[in-house]
C-alpha cells in the first residue's frame, strides 16, 4: 500500500543523496584507511640506503686490512643478521613465519647464490681496490643484461642498450688507466663479476619457477647461513 511506497520511496532517496547505508557505514568502520608514505619517509630511507651501499665497500676494505680473514669476517656479519632480524621480530618491529623444511629446502640454492658474491666480494677488496671492485659490480649489470635476453627472452630499449655500451666502454677505460692493476686483483675481480650475475639470474629464475609465498624478512633470514643454523637448533620454536 502507500506505506510501503512511502517506505520504499525514503530508501531510494537514501540511496541517490550520496549518503551510504547502515551496512556500507559499519564495513567501513571496520576497515582502516590504507597508511600513505610521505615523501619525507621516502626520502630519509633512499638517502640511508645510499649511505648503506655506499659505505659497505670501503669498511669491508678497511676491515680486510685489520683483520685477514674475509670469511671469518663474513661470518660475523650474516651472524649480526641473524641476531638484528631476531630480535626485531621479538619486538613485534617484523614479522616472518616458523621455519618450514620445505621452503628451506628450495632456498638451499638462493642461499648459496646469494653468499657466493659475498665471499668473493669480500677476497677480491683483499686484493685490489674498492674502484676496482665497483666497477666490477657496474659491469655486472650487462652480464645480468645478456642473461635477461638468453634465458628469459627481455628486451631492451635502444637507450638502455646504449647505457649499457657507455658503462661497459668505461670499465675498459678504467681497466686501462688503473694505475693499481694486478693479474691477482682483476681475477678475483672477474670472478665477483660472474658471481653477482650468477646471483642475480639464478634467483630470478627460482622465483619464477617456485611460487613460495614468504615476506622478504623470512628470505633474508633463510638466506643468512647462520639463520638456517638458528632455525635447526634444538629447542627453536622456529
Amino acid at each position: 500500500g502507500k506505506k510501503l511506497a512511502t517506505m520504499s520511496d525514503s530508501k531510494d532517496q537514501e540511496n541517490t543523496s550520496g549518503k551510504p547505508g547502515k551496512d556500507v557505514e559499519q564495513m567501513e568502520q571496520g576497515q582502516p584507511e590504507k597508511e600513505k608514505t610521505s615523501m619525507t619517509t621516502i626520502m630519509v630511507w633512499t638517502a640511508f640506503y645510499l649511505l648503506c651501499s655506499s659505505s659497505m665497500l670501503p669498511v669491508n676494505k678497511m676491515s680486510v686490512v685489520y683483520l685477514p680473514a674475509p670469511n671469518t669476517l663474513l661470518l660475523f656479519q650474516t651472524l649480526a643478521t641473524v641476531v638484528i632480524l631476531l630480535i626485531g621480530r621479538s619486538m613485534g618491529r617484523i614479522d616472518f613465519n616458523d621455519f618450514e623444511m620445505s621452503k628451506a629446502m628450495e632456498w638451499i640454492g638462493v642461499m648459496f647464490a646469494w653468499m657466493l658474491p659475498m665471499v668473493v666480494n669480500m677476497t677480491a677488496l683483499k686484493y685490489t681496490s674498492v674502484e676496482t671492485v665497483v666497477i666490477f659490480r657496474i659491469l655486472s649489470t650487462f652480464g645480468v643484461a645478456a642473461g635477461d635476453y638468453l634465458l628469459f627472452q627481455k628486451t631492451f630499449t635502444p637507450s638502455a642498450l646504449a647505457a649499457m655500451a657507455v658503462t661497459v666502454a668505461g670499465g675498459v677505460m678504467y681497466g686501462y688507466s688503473d694505475a693499481n692493476f694486478t693479474v691477482v686483483g682483476y681475477v678475483w675481480g672477474a670472478l665477483y663479476f660472474a658471481a653477482t650475475v650468477f646471483n642475480a639470474l639464478y634467483i630470478k629464475l627460482v622465483f619464477n619457477r617456485v611460487k613460495v609465498s614468504m615476506s622478504n624478512w623470512e628470505k633474508n633470514i633463510l638466506q643468512q647461513p647462520d639463520g638456517r643454523s638458528y632455525f635447526h637448533g634444538p629447542g627453536s620454536r622456529y
